[in-house]
């Protein structure tokens, strides 16, 4: 009786022990937060096997592109914007699903059975019913719930459209942004080429000057050095302009290394811009409530949770409803 009791004590001492459960043969976290995980080989072979997904459009090599194309291959590339229109998708899906609650329901069910009782006699006789039958039946009152809970799915349902818009307009910033910074990158090389062409001029006529005795050694030493530096500044700025122009194409959905042309110049630079600085800080404010979608979805948000006390309320009252069957 003691070693039973022991043993159960045991099991149950072993059944609080929190142990993740394994993945492939391997362990499905880490034991300690101060340690990486490990996968099983397995697991890391068919990682590497996996190929990344390829985009859903990919500019043609050495084209050049606008700034619409660049908006236009980010927002069909990103996968952030897929997901959030799927989401949309599904929130859209669960509201019309809602106001299903407004219709009837209509149940059809079939029961068969087959039996082989024993008669008195002895003799076994064989018995086979069936019996289909169709029911209807209608929520006649329910004191706001069922109107409270389509409510709440047309208000997740706008907020998840609403979230989408933010998704898009995000998206639609990142890749400005990078483009931006592309131009200014862009920009400071073609400045430090003219910068090491008038070294190099300068070099040129302090040689001379020391040709004919207009000029020390020094002043060759001094040129020479100054060309030197701003050959190196224009070979980092060349590799800025390789970095910005990868996170311009990371920011498109496109591998880093893909082969464009970006826009140089922009036309109409931020017309709206300028328009806005000439308004009062009220004025902006008043336009960033109406435009911004965050905080549409966040009023949309606060209509849903207002529907689900509707529902909540109503749980205090009792329902009406009409059934009716026939067999």
């Amino acid at each position: 009786m003691t070693r039973r009791i022991a043993l159960a004590a045991l099991l149950l001492i072993g059944a609080c022990v929190h142990h993740p459960p394994s993945i492939a043969g391997g362990p499905g976290a880490p034991t300690q937060p101060n340690e990486y995980w490990t996968p099983s080989p397995s697991v890391a072979a068919r990682l590497q096997q996996t190929t990344p997904a390829t985009p859903v459009a990919l500019p043609a090599a050495g084209a050049k592109l606008a700034v619409s194309d660049v908006v236009d291959l980010a927002l069909r590339n990103n996968p952030t914007t897929r997901l959030s229109w799927a989401q949309a998708r599904a929130a859209a899906d669960l509201f019309g699903a809602s106001r299903g609650a407004f219709f009837p329901t209509v149940t059809v069910d079939v029961n068969a059975t087959h039996a082989q009782p024993l008669a008195p006699s002895g003799v076994l006789s064989r018995r086979s019913q069936y019996g289909p039958s169709i029911g209807l039946s209608y929520l006649v009152l329910d004191f706001g719930a069922r109107a409270g809970n389509v409510d709440f799915a047309r208000q997740t349902a706008i907020a998840a459209d609403l979230a989408h818009n933010v998704v898009v307009q995000n998206t639609i910033l990142g890749v400005e942004q990078a483009l931006f910074g592309y131009q200014a990158t862009r920009a400071q090389r073609d400045a430090e080429r003219s910068a090491v062409e008038e070294a190099t001029a300068s070099l040129n006529s302090a040689e001379e000057r020391h040709r004919v005795g207009l000029a020390t050694i020094a002043d060759v030493l001094q040129a020479r050095t100054f060309r030197s530096q701003a050959q190196l500044a224009l070979e980092s700025l060349e590799g800025a302009v390789h970095v910005a122009q990868g996170s311009l194409a990371v920011s498109m959905g496109i591998p880093a290394n893909a082969t464009f042309e970006p826009p140089v110049l922009i036309d109409s630079l931020c017309p709206d811009s300028v328009r806005f600085t000439s308004q009062s800080v009220d004025n902006l404010i008043a336009v960033a409530t109406r435009q911004r979608p965050d905080l549409e979805a966040v009023r949309a948000e606060a209509a849903a949770a207002a529907a689900q006390v509707r529902v909540a309320k109503s749980g205090l009252f009792p329902t009406v409803s009409l059934t009716a069957s026939r067999a």
